[in-house]
Formats: C-alpha cells, sequence, structure tokens
C-alpha cells in the first residue's frame, strides 16, 4: 500500500479523496480509515505532501482609513448584496472572516468558504490588518490567474472588521483591473454569513477559543484545513471515532478481563466529549426553569430532558401523536408540537405562557391574558385537588362493571408518578429508552438493574415490559440501521430482534432475571404474523432454559403477550390469540397503518383520526376474538386517555387501559360515571352501523 501511495502524493500530488475514487479496491480499507493512517505516520507519506509552495505578491499599497469610517460600506451593505445577486441569480458567493487568536497576539486565520460546496481555504496572516489580507488576495491572483479569480470569487461576502476595509483595493487586480465584489454583513448579524460561521466551529473544535496561534506554521494551517475539508471531522468525531476502534480491540481479545476494558474506554470518551461540547446536564444552560423552544426534538433528546429546568416546550416539527409528545406527557412536561413557522427565532428570551391543554402560545402576555390564564391554571388545580379524593378508589362503572387501569412509564424514575397518581400497575414499559440513554447497547447487567427496579419499587402489582422498540422516529446510531426511505415500514422493533438474536437474548435473559423480583409480563410489539410470535417464544423457552441449568432464579408464571398495531396482528387475532397470555392495542400505529397515514406528519392531522370507526371496529374485533380465547386485553396506545372514547372501550370490553400517569384519576373519574346499560347498546350499534360515522 506504501508503494502505492507515495508516487501518487509526492510525485503526482493527488489528494487522499481521489486516490480512494480510483484505487478503492487495491486499498482494501475506508477513506476515513485510509486517512487515519496517513495522520498517524503509518506511511511515508502525510497530508502536508499534498502543499504546494507558492509566494506572495504584494499588492499597491492600501489607502489610509481610520477605524471609525465606514464610507467603504456605501452601496455595498448587506441590503444592496441582496439586490445584487436578485439582478445575477445563480452567483457564486465566497464568504470571508478572521478567526482570532489569544488575545494580543498577531497571527489570525483568514478563511474563505465557498457557499456553493461549502469548501474553505484558510491562510495564515501575521497580522489581523489590511495588508496582510490584501497579501493572500495577491497570492491567489497570481496562482489562480485572473480569468480564473474571477469565476471563483465572483462576490465576497465579509463582515465590517478593519482588516476588510480596503475595499477598493480588494476589488481590484494588481494592474488595476476589476476582480470582485466586496459587501458586507449588517453589524452582529454573524447568520448574514453562516457558511463561514459553521465551518470556524470546526477550527475552534480543533484549536479551542482563547488559545495562542504562536506555534502555528503554513505547514499546520494546510493540515489542518486539508483535515476539515476531506473529513469535515472536528475533535469530537475524531474522539469518538478512536474510542470506536480501542474499544472493539479490546472486546475481540480472549482474556475476559481485558474485554470489560471496552467499557472503561466507551466511559472515558464520553467524558471527553461532554467536556469538548461543553454539555450540560438536561441540555439545559440555564439556572432558572425556562420553556424550551426547537425546531425538533427526537425521543432520545426528550427522555434525557432535565425535569427540574424545563417547564415545557414547544416545537415546530412533530406532531401530537409522535413519540416525543407521548414521551412529554408520560414525563409530565407541558408540550406544544407541530406549531411550524409561528416560533421565531426572536422569540428567545421573552416571556412566554403555553396552554398544553388548548395548544396556544402567548408571547409577551399583557396582564389581562396572564391574570386570566393564571386564574384557568388554578382552576386545573383546583380540579386536579378533587380528583386526589379519587385515590384507593375502584374503576367500576355505575353498573357494576369493571376495569384495569395501568400506567406507561419510560424509564425506572416514572414508577414515582404511577405511584402518585394511584396506577394499579405498568401496562406499557417502553425499554427502548434504556437503550436511547445510552451510548452503547447496554448489558445484561444493566438491563437487569432497570428491570429489578422497577418490579421491586412496583410491590407485586403487574408490570408489562416491551421487547426493545426501535426502528422509525427512534432512531439509534451505534444499531447501524440502514437508511431506509420509509422506515416505519421498515427494520424496526420484533424484526431487530428476530434478525439480530444476540441483542434480543441479551434483552430476555435481563427480563427473565427480573421476574424473581416481581410479577412481570413480557410484551413484543410490531407483530404481524404467528411464525414471528413462535419465533420469540423458542428465544423465551431457549433462555429460561440456559439460566436454569445456570442456577439462576426466574419466574415461571411469567406472561407473554403481544401488542396489536398493524391491521394484520388485529385480522389475525383469533390465531394469534391462542399462541398468548395477552393482547395490549398500540392505538398509535394501528391508526397510523390502518389509514395509511403518517403519525410525524402533522398536515395529516385532520386525516389520523383515531376515532375512526375503521379503527374502533378492529378494536371491537381484537376484544372479542381475545375473549374467545381465554386472554385478557389492553389499550395501552394514547386512545387509551381520550375520556370522549371511554364509554366506548367499556362498551367494547376492553379490560384495561394503561395511560400516562397523569391521566389515570382523570380516567378513573370517567369510568366511575359511567353506566353502561345505557350506553353500551348505542355505542355498538354505532360501530356496526351500515354508514357509520366518525364517533
Amino acid at each position: 500500500m506504501n508503494d502505492l501511495l507515495v508516487p501518487l502524493v509526492k510525485e503526482k500530488h493527488q489528494s487522499i479523496n481521489h486516490i480512494y475514487a480510483t484505487h478503492a479496491e487495491e486499498l482494501g480499507c475506508s477513506r476515513r480509515t485510509l486517512y487515519s493512517y496517513i495522520d498517524a505516520c503509518v506511511f511515508d507519506v502525510r497530508n502536508g505532501d499534498l502543499r504546494r509552495a507558492v509566494r506572495y505578491k504584494k499588492r499597491k499599497k492600501a489607502t489610509k482609513s481610520s477605524a471609525r469610517d465606514r464610507s467603504y460600506r456605501q452601496g455595498h451593505n448587506y441590503e444592496d448584496f441582496l439586490k445584487y445577486l436578485k439582478e445575477h441569480p445563480g452567483t457564486n458567493v465566497v464568504e470571508m472572516d478572521c478567526v482570532e487568536g489569544k488575545k494580543g497576539e498577531g497571527k489570525t486565520l483568514l478563511t474563505l468558504t465557498f457557499r456553493n460546496c461549502n469548501l474553505m481555504l484558510m491562510f495564515l496572516l501575521e497580522h489581523q490588518d489590511r495588508e496582510c489580507v490584501l497579501k493572500v488576495l495577491t497570492h491567489l491572483e497570481k496562482i489562480l490567474g485572473q480569468e480564473s479569480f474571477k469565476r471563483l470569487f465572483p462576490i465576497i461576502l465579509t463582515d465590517g472588521g478593519s482588516e476588510f476595509s480596503a475595499r477598493e483595493e480588494m476589488e481590484t487586480f494588481c494592474d488595476g483591473s476589476p476582480s470582485t465584489v466586496v459587501f458586507y454583513c449588517d453589524p452582529y448579524s454573524f447568520w448574514q454569513k453562516g457558511a463561514c460561521e459553521k465551518n470556524h466551529e470546526y477550527i475552534r473544535y480543533i484549536i479551542q477559543k482563547g488559545n495562542s496561534f504562536a506555534d502555528l506554521n503554513d505547514k499546520k494551517v494546510q493540515l489542518m484545513i486539508n483535515h476539515i475539508n476531506n473529513e469535515k471531522m472536528n475533535a469530537e468525531a475524531a474522539i469518538s471515532d478512536t474510542a470506536v476502534q480501542f474499544a472493539a480491540m479490546f472486546e475481540s481479545m480472549d482474556d475476559s478481563y481485558m474485554q470489560a476494558r471496552a467499557a472503561d474506554v466507551r466511559d472515558v470518551s464520553d467524558r471527553i466529549l461532554g467536556i469538548l461540547s461543553g454539555a450540560v446536564q438536561g441540555g439545559i444552560a440555564s439556572d432558572v426553569p425556562v420553556l424550551l423552544a426547537a425546531d425538533d426534538l427526537a425521543p432520545s433528546e426528550t427522555v434525557q430532558l432535565d425535569k427540574s429546568k424545563i417547564l415545557g416546550f414547544i416545537t415546530a416539527g412533530g406532531s401530537g401523536s409522535s413519540h416525543t409528545a407521548i414521551l412529554a406527557r408520560t414525563m409530565g412536561i407541558p408540550a406544544i408540537v407541530g406549531v411550524g413557522d409561528a416560533l421565531k427565532p426572536e422569540y428567545e428570551g421573552r416571556s412566554c405562557i403555553i396552554d398544553g391543554a388548548t395548544g396556544n402560545v402567548v408571547i409577551d402576555p399583557d396582564d389581562m391574558t396572564r391574570d386570566y390564564l393564571l386564574k384557568k391554571r388554578e382552576e386545573q388545580l383546583r380540579l386536579q385537588r378533587l380528583l386526589e379524593t379519587l385515590k384507593g378508589q375502584p374503576n367500576v362503572t355505575k353498573d357494576g362493571k369493571s376495569i384495569r387501569i395501568y400506567c406507561n412509564i419510560g424509564s425506572p424514575d416514572d414508577v414515582h408518578a404511577v405511584q402518585v397518581n394511584d396506577g394499579g400497575g405498568i401496562g406499557l414499559f417502553r425499554s427502548e429508552f434504556l437503550y436511547l440513554n445510552s451510548p452503547d447497547y447496554p448489558t445484561e447487567d444493566q438491563q437487569f438493574e432497570a428491570y429489578k427496579k422497577v418490579l421491586a419499587d412496583m410491590g407485586g402489582k403487574e408490570v408489562i415490559i416491551r421487547t426493545l422498540d426501535i426502528g422509525a422516529d427512534k432512531q439509534i446510531g451505534y444499531f447501524n440501521l440502514p437508511k431506509e426511505d420509509n422506515p416505519a415500514m421498515g427494520m424496526r422493533a420484533l424484526r431487530i430482534c428476530l434478525n439480530r438474536p444476540e441483542i434480543f437474548k441479551t434483552q430476555l435473559r435481563a427480563l427473565y432475571r427480573a421476574s424473581a423480583f416481581g410479577k412481570l409480563g413480557i410484551m413484543f410489539p410490531m407483530v404481524t404474523s404467528v411464525w414471528e410470535v413462535r419465533e420469540a417464544k423458542k428465544y423465551c423457552e431457549e433462555v429460561k432454559r440456559d439460566l436454569k441449568a445456570e442456577g439462576i432464579p426466574f419466574a415461571e408464571d411469567v406472561q407473554v403477550g403481544i401488542m396489536i398495531e398493524t391491521p394484520a396482528a388485529a385480522i389475525m387475532s383469533d390465531r394469534l390469540a391462542k399462541e398468548v397470555d395477552f393482547f395490549s392495542c398500540g392505538t398509535n400505529d394501528l391508526t397510523q397503518y390502518t389509514l395509511a397515514c403518517d403519525r410525524q406528519n402533522n398536515d395529516l392531522g385532520r386525516f389520523y383520526d383515531p376515532h375512526n370507526p375503521a379503527v374502533l371496529r378492529l378494536l371491537k374485533m381484537v376484544t372479542e376474538n381475545a375473549h374467545k380465547n381465554g386472554i385478557w386485553v389492553g389499550i395501552c396506545g394514547e386512545l387509551g386517555a381520550d375520556l370522549t372514547l371511554t364509554e366506548t372501550f367499556l362498551a367494547i370490553g376492553v379490560d384495561e387501559l394503561s395511560v400516562s400517569p397523569r391521566a389515570v384519576l382523570p380516567l378513573r373519574n370517567a369510568v366511575r360515571m359511567t353506566d353502561t346499560r345505557e350506553s353500551a347498546p348505542r355505542l355498538l350499534a354505532a360501530i356496526d352501523a351500515e354508514y357509520p360515522e366518525t364517533l
């Protein structure tokens, strides 16, 4: 490989990208690996060998200009820039700026970023002044030629720093002919040259702000810019890649002690990454609770929010049925999602009131609005206090029909909310958030401790834990799932577990070990066929045999159930009921797949209707098939907390409703106020009507 690289780099001056593009098969490694080897001096070449020696030519001396003189900006401000682009559409823009070193030092980095391709040039200046900037432009004129220079630099956009004040000199070549057109951003408007500022982040990851540039030279600058342009890899990425390589090396060793050191490598890497990125606990750098506004939040970001610093959050994207919104309800965080363009950057730092019940966002409320909303909040708190009197009361209708009310949780920390709100058990523990919170696959022991804690804390009440359900909008990098055009229909949930049994069996071992500490139920998500259930149960039996052989205790009476969240599972529920101990209907996905409506797409709000008779008919059919085969059926989707459907679910015969902890008492109140003798015949007739309307 060395014999291949040396002549290509040193003699033909080919870039790493070019070499890899033409000799990938001969190299036998990835482009990133090749770059790492070169950088580590594994071969007789360095990236510095790509550098071409150049000489600078002095331009004519710039005219004197006071630092306070802004006349050079006249006719060349940002408004003029936008007008020029409108008159010359498609013209390439080069953003120019300086990156300063330690305060008081002379050395500075001059950067030129091409907007059309995000390529950056970087030059070391001895002083941050006009003469040094002109020296660089003269150098570019010499090595490119005037025609190429004009083609590459038709427009330069920069800020109003004194080093860029020689506009007329920058706009002409050494012979006086026109070279480029220079425009200036508005003061304190760094976003107007956003491409340049983004690339400066890569520089700051390598050389932290405030550090000296004294030891920089042209060679080091060339190496740095090659690294940034070729890899777009900051310090965090480099550390992460290195950690992965070393962790894999330790894991491949035969010695168990050395294998365990892989976790140490990852832990140290995570700590360093936190320091480099300035990360704060919960992602909120504030001393007081705030309303968080964001374009969107992934489920993994939501679950890591520090609830002590969050009053609520607003997102431009997402929908009320997304996993992010569901998590917010589980965590008791007021949230308004899918507001679109109504969320504006200028709202940052302003006073705001959100109403999670109505979806209203009030920016800078006046005294009358503030008083009204505060009174509304007080009334809600008063009603909540009334609901508190229902704690300890049975979930029984006026005509004596009973139903179990359980809770949905996403972490062991949520058990407290279940207890405070008097939940009868846990109908859905989303185990995937153990994976979302981890930089790597959680170990068997890590999972065991989490499941054990939940079961023990629930004191013998039923706890149903859903096996891993990632994919769709819940993506985890270290799973290395292929990019899919339609991930909701792709590799997710039980499909991943059956394709990667080593992950599945690790979780099952942890679950069965934890079953010795409480009343456990195991639930498989995204089932579509009988063979999937039988395959999953086969792994359960294998794990139980292994645990028994190892002398590890577990409960023999663990119930195994499935989620009904696909039309296929609903239609086949008569057959599936013979294979399991219970059904739990995931109405969020069931609605999505039945109505062919993406639950993440807020524009489909009026089409994504869980009240649609097609969805209700499926739930009725599933319940009937479950009872015919002697098993119970519950609802663990968000529809379970919809009080407008409580009577319908009771009429259908649903045995259990699992909701967010805060919804337990309102749901109990609705159940206790219902008389199914009056409502059931009417509601069942409506579902089965020849031309049913949405209920």
